[in-house]
C-alpha cells in the first residue's frame, strides 16, 4: 500500500506539485493523465526517492519516504532515459543493476535470461546499449524495472518508442501482473477505452481527477479533454 499525505515539490521555475493526497492500495492498477508538464513525471520521481518533497510524506507498505533503501527494494521504475551505461552491453547492465538488488548469481542469471526472452531481447544480450534502437531500449529499461521482481512499478511513459505490436505486447504482460500495484503515466488515450482501471490526471501540478472512467457515450480521449480543458 501506497499512502501519500499533503505530498508537494516546489521549483524555482514556479512550477509545483500541489498538496497531493492519495491512497493506492495493493494490487491496483492506475493509469496517470496530464498535459506536458503537468507534474506526473515528478511524482513518479518522488516515489521512486529521485526527487525530495518540498514538504508532505508518503509512506510504501510501511516504510516512510526517507527509508530510501528499504522504499528502492520494492519499487521498480522505468524512466524516459532509462540510466544505461551505454558502452555496456545489454548483459551487462542488467548483471550490474542485478547486483545492486542484491540478487545471487544464480537467481540474476535466471531472472535476466527469462525477461529478455519475455521481451524478445535474448539475441542482444551481447550488443552494447548504444546499438540499441529506442524501441530496445525502452524494453530493456521495462526489463531493468522487472529485474528485482518488485511489488510496485512505476512506469513514465512505458510505451514511448515502441511499435505497435510491442505495445500491445507490454500491455498484455502488464494486465497479466495482477499481483502487483502499477503505477503508469501515459497519454495513450487508447489504452483506457475498454478498461476499467483507475485513472488519475493531473494538471498544472494538481490532481484533477481520481476515479474510474465510465464511458458514458464518449470516448476516454473527449473526457480527458473536458477534465483539463484543453
Amino acid at each position: 500500500m501506497i499512502v501519500i499525505n499533503n505530498l508537494g515539490k516546489d521549483f524555482d521555475t514556479g512550477f509545483s506539485l500541489k498538496d497531493i493526497n492519495l491512497v493506492i492500495e495493493t494490487g491496483e492498477k492506475i493509469k496517470i493523465f496530464g498535459p506536458n508538464g503537468a507534474g506526473k513525471t515528478t511524482f513518479l520521481r518522488i516515489l521512486a526517492c529521485l526527487s525530495k518533497p518540498s514538504r508532505g510524506s508518503f509512506t510504501i507498505f510501511g516504510y516512510p519516504h526517507t527509508e530510501r533503501i528499504e522504499i528502492l527494494k520494492r519499487i521498480g521504475l522505468t524512466a524516459p532515459s532509462g540510466h544505461f551505461y551505454e558502452l555496456l552491453t545489454v548483459y551487462q547492465n542488467l548483471e550490474f543493476y542485478g547486483k545492486m538488488y542484491g540478487l545471487s548469481r544464480q537467481e540474476l542469471g535466471e531472472r535476466i535470461k527469462g525477461l529478455l526472452k519475455q521481451f524478445n531481447l535474448s539475441e542482444k544480450e551481447n550488443t552494447k546499449v548504444n546499438q540499441l534502437s529506442k524501441g530496445m531500449k525502452q524494453r530493456l529499461a521495462i526489463i531493468k524495472a522487472l529485474l528485482h521482481d518488485p511489488p510496485i512499478l512505476l512506469l513514465d511513459e512505458p510505451f514511448s518508442g515502441l511499435d505497435l505490436d510491442s505495445a500491445n505486447s507490454l500491455k498484455n504482460y502488464l494486465n497479466s501482473l495482477t499481483d502487483k500495484t502499477i503505477i503508469t503515466a501515459t497519454h495513450d488515450f487508447d489504452w483506457e477505452e475498454g478498461e476499467k482501471n483507475r485513472i488519475i490526471i493531473f494538471d498544472n501540478g494538481a490532481v484533477v481527477f481520481d476515479g474510474v472512467w465510465s464511458e458514458g457515450g464518449h470516448s476516454f480521449k473527449a473526457f480527458y479533454k473536458k477534465v483539463v480543458g484543453k
